[in-house]
């Protein structure tokens, strides 16, 4: 186990879907994909699950038991009322959970609506971290498409120039962030109060992989993958 924390933000008031973060994919509560890929890489001293709802945690800790999950490392985090709005920015979640802990090197940021992470993920993307000396990361995966952008009336092109078309091939390969997972000094998230400073890297994941559930639909296609990819998950559907 290194000198590194996880955080996990989950909130329960939810607008497009009613208790998202622990609603189930194949009678398992969406936060615990997250949570199980972060208990079985065994890199953390610590992951705190930082909640504004008690019933959050008394379910997570209902399914830890039921999966046989190592729970001794697992602490939980009541957010204030302040950070726990629609309109919190993750970063004060982070602040006030990181005041309490500040004597760890590193963090990990892990978004429970990215159910398709693996803890493989999160190792690899630790070893980019070290080997490469970075002062933060975040996950991503590569594309060549074309993006636009809308400004009042009218498209702009966003990462390319329209008038002289690369081949797609040939266009520069750009990196969507896919919300998943996040990793920094906490020294310097600390002085600078931002999950991103310094020397930026990207650890690349496959699109496949890089579901971030939003609306109704993306659970379907989340329950989709882990049923071709049990064995990954390494889960059986509780009855």
């Amino acid at each position: 186990m290194k000198n590194v924390i996880c955080i996990i933000p989950l909130r329960s008031k939810s607008k497009g879907i009613k208790d998202k973060n622990i609603k189930k994919i194949l009678n398992i509560p969406l936060c615990i994909y997250v949570l199980s890929a972060a208990i079985k890489s065994k890199l953390f001293s610590k992951i705190i699950i930082a909640c504004d709802n008690q019933k959050y945690f008394s379910v997570i800790n209902n399914f830890l038991s039921k999966l046989y999950l190592n729970q001794k490392n697992i602490s939980f985090f009541k957010r204030t009322k302040k950070n726990s709005t629609d309109f919190a920015k993750t970063e004060l979640v982070l602040n006030e959970v990181i005041k309490k802990n500040k004597n760890y090197k590193y963090c990990y940021l892990l978004q429970a609506t990215s159910p398709l992470l693996l803890k493989q993920d999160i190792l690899k993307s630790y070893n980019t971290l070290i080997s490469n000396k970075l002062d933060s990361l975040f996950s991503a995966y590569p594309t060549r498409k074309f993006l636009w952008y809308k400004k009042k009336n009218n498209f702009y092109s966003l990462n390319y120039d329209y008038k002289n078309r690369p081949m797609r091939q040939q266009k520069k390969i750009d990196f969507i962030e896919t919300g998943a997972m996040y990793a920094f000094k906490i020294s310097k998230f600390i002085k600078l109060q931002n999950r991103l400073f310094g020397k930026i890297g990207v650890f690349k994941m496959p699109i496949e992989r890089s579901l971030d559930i939003d609306v109704s639909k993306d659970f379907k296609s989340a329950t989709y993958f882990i049923k071709k990819n049990l064995k990954k998950y390494n889960f059986i559907s509780l009855k």
